[in-house]
């Protein structure tokens, strides 16, 4: 029927058709631009509104952390960049009110951040004067305080709250952006190819009419301008490529992305837009998929760098399709600048760095600290236990020493305590699983306890099995229970009791034991029963009178749980509270007769002279280890106050063993171990460290170095002639 027609009615036909293919293909693409605009501004403004909330959460964090800072060390240089983060966090403040001023919800949402912020800001300069008036204690109960905590949620509430919102819009804003794009572009290819077809067809019909060729000219260079304004439009960069990689097109946004006129870019090859890390395997890429059709980079999105005229390196979020036009295959590129992303995610980086920093410089303070008071315990500790081995003190200066053991061990427990807490929630403490006989262990405590149940006429008892025995770490389980039956005690009423009491019977594991500790207090509300084992959380006893740092029996529960055990606890208002420790059960032993050390008694029994060398830079440290010593008979010692004697003393007698201090003036224990390892005369000499240093850490490191034991201060006598004596057994 098309045949019939003469030639103006084809030619009016097929002209009109094209007009109005064209125009509705226009209108859609415009439609579909328009579209793909308003998500991107959507999606521009939602990454916005999430930079100014990460903004004022790392100027929150990292003020709180300088205000912690001050809190511990007292020194005003902590706060001195607190202004500046202020500033900044107002200004992000700010701006994040004009960008949600248009959301009722947001608003909303900014009025409570805003309330909440100054609260914060309000609590930082209370701690901050708390610190100045009561110093770091009143500070401390403040900051733990409930208030503060329950306005810590509610602000951190109020941040994930704003943040899911933005981050829903995000989500659909950029699905609807990449829709939009991708009906951008493919309307765009379909309209050129309509036009392509349709000119074609208008062609055959006036090839033999000059007029009618020039018209259709005239209608491609049209179409060819609308499309080059719909790719003028795009946000986003665009270019093409020819399949050995030579640019073809470049939009405006490319343009104005990669810092070149069009002019310098076209005609030459992309790799001029890489870094110069990428271009030897862009290449690459490229021949592979040519050649097999493994496809790397085609038709995904994936992140990559883009280099800018002027040098600079910059993230961009990279997709790369395929299209064959004329036979041949061509590459099409959209490049998306992701460099404030980019921003946000290494500033909350560079945050959790500086809490990390804050940690390590925790530690390192705790180290210290650890040092600085086992140092004088020691002499404390030493000399006392030797004098309770002094048979000619009278009894009732036996009676004196014993006492003055007790309180520094005491003490000694205290220090640890404070101490315990960081290495216990960082998973630095390692335990030694033994068979404990448990009865022993509550021996040792109740004399502890003793003065203070006295004070308050608090009676105490214990029932158990004896020659019962669990699997625990000695020294760890004491501490626990001695933390038991002192609070039993402490917060018990006056004239009370306190009953200790071990028992297998009615447990649903049979091959486990349950140690209780039941007291005549006030008892403890069903509804605060949790709240026991939080850190510094005394349930409102710090106006009490009653001594304690509110950690005790979180450490007490975390170190019975990394002994396979249980804590628990039952209270009745009025009545009292029973406390209770589950462990796995294990074996009996008998105990060695006698109250000499065993170290001390066999070592009297060797004939064979030992000599022994001691560097140590404290002259109290140096009389206490001769006076242990003093009765060994086997034993030579040889003694130095500073490393250079001792090294000297080495070499000339080259003992049987060497006890070496790591804290020394001019070199460290460590430096020498390394000289000393060093000599031929001495490589198989056991060097075994006698140091303050206690920590975890500490302790593996010292093992690692080479020493081949690690003795920590205060000494305790009896293991310590027990590691002289199994260290000279192999010379």
């Amino acid at each position: 029927m098309f045949k019939r027609l003469s030639f103006d009615t084809k030619l009016l036909t097929t002209i009109s058709s094209t007009a109005l293919l064209v125009a509705a293909l226009s209108a859609t693409t415009l439609l579909a631009v328009k579209n793909e605009r308003n998500e991107a501004h959507r999606l521009q403004h939602t990454l916005e509104v999430l930079n100014n909330i990460s903004q004022i959460k790392i100027d929150l964090l990292i003020p709180s952390a300088m205000v912690r800072g001050y809190l511990i060390s007292g020194n005003e240089q902590d706060l001195s960049e607190l202004e500046r983060y202020k500033a900044s966090r107002e200004a992000a403040l700010g701006r994040l009110s004009e960008l949600t001023a248009e959301s009722p919800v947001l608003t909303k949402e900014w009025l409570a951040l805003n309330s909440a912020l100054n609260t914060r800001k309000e609590i930082a300069k209370h701690l901050i004067a708390l610190r100045k008036s009561g110093g770091l204690d009143a500070a401390r109960d403040y900051l733990i305080s409930e208030n503060v905590s329950e306005q810590r949620k509610s602000l951190f509430q109020i941040f994930h709250s704003m943040e899911d919102e933005e981050n829903r819009l995000l989500s659909e804003s950029h699905a609807k952006l990449v829709r939009a794009r991708t009906a951008s572009i493919a309307l765009g290819i379909t309209t050129t190819l309509a036009l392509f077809t349709l000119i074609a067809m208008t062609y055959l019909l006036i090839r033999k009419q000059m007029e009618d060729s020039l018209k259709s000219q005239q209608a491609l260079e049209s179409s060819s301008t609308r499309v080059m304004t719909i790719l003028n439009t795009v946000s986003d960069g665009i270019l093409t490529i020819n399949k050995h990689g030579i640019v073809e097109t470049m939009n405006p946004a490319a343009e104005r992305l990669f810092g070149y006129p069009a002019s310098e870019v076209i005609g030459k090859n992309i790799k001029m837009l890489m870094p110069a890390s990428y271009r030897d395997s862009h290449d690459g890429h490229m021949e592979r998929y040519l050649e097999t059709g493994e496809k790397r980079i085609i038709g995904m999105g994936r992140e990559a760098h883009g280099q800018h005229k002027d040098g600079h390196i910059f993230p961009i979020e990279l997709s790369v399709n395929e299209m064959v036009l004329d036979g041949e295959k061509h590459f099409t590129g959209v490049a998306h600048d992701i460099s404030s992303r980019k921003k946000s995610q290494q500033a909350l980086i560079d945050a959790r760095d500086e809490a990390d920093r804050a940690n390590r410089a925790k530690s390192e303070f705790l180290s210290s600290m650890s040092h600085e008071l086992r140092t004088p315990m020691n002499a404390i500790l030493g000399f006392s236990q030797l004098m309770e081995y002094d048979d000619t003190l009278s009894a009732e200066h036996k009676d004196n020493v014993q006492e003055i053991i007790k309180a520094g061990e005491h003490l000694l427990v205290l220090i640890n305590e404070v101490l315990d807490l960081a290495k216990v929630e960082s998973g630095r403490v390692e335990l030694s699983l033994e068979p404990v006989e448990v009865c022993a262990i509550i021996a040792e405590c109740i004399p502890l306890v003793n003065a203070l149940a006295d004070k308050r006429s608090i009676r105490l008892s214990h029932k158990g099995l004896q020659g019962v025995m669990v699997r625990a770490d000695r020294m760890r389980l004491k501490q626990a229970l001695l933390n038991l039956i002192s609070n039993a005690i402490k917060y018990n009423r006056d004239g009370g009791s306190v009953h200790i009491e071990i028992q297998t019977a009615d447990l649903p594991e049979k091959d486990r034991l349950r140690i209780l500790v039941t007291d005549t207090g006030q008892g403890i509300p069903p509804e605060r029963i949790t709240e026991l084992f939080q850190p510094f959380n005394r349930l409102a006893a710090e106006n009490s009178g009653t001594e304690g740092t509110g950690i005790g029996l979180t450490i007490t529960r975390r170190i019975v749980e990394m002994m396979n055990g249980s804590v628990g606890v039952e209270s009745e208002i009025g009545k009292g509270s029973t406390f209770w420790i589950e462990l796995p059960m294990d074996v009996a032993w008998e105990a060695a007769p006698g109250n000499m050390p065993r170290a001390l008694s066999n070592a009297r029994q060797r004939k064979d002279k030992k000599t022994l060398l001691y560097i140590e830079d404290n002259p109290a440290n140096l009389k206490l280890v001769r006076q242990i010593l003093r009765n060994q008979e086997h034993i030579h010692l040889l003694t130095s106050d500073n490393p250079e004697l001792g090294m000297e003393l080495a070499l000339l007698h080259k003992p049987d063993l060497i006890l070496l201090d790591i804290n020394m003036p001019k070199m460290d224990g460590y430096q020498l171990l390394e000289i000393l390892k060093s000599e031929e005369a001495l490589a198989n000499t056991p060097i075994v460290a006698v140091t303050a240093k206690a920590m975890e850490r500490d302790i593996k490191h010292g093992k690692t170095a080479g020493f081949a034991e690690y003795i920590t201060k205060p000494l305790d006598i009896e293991p310590f002639l027990e590691t002289i004596e199994r260290c000279l057994v192999g010379t």
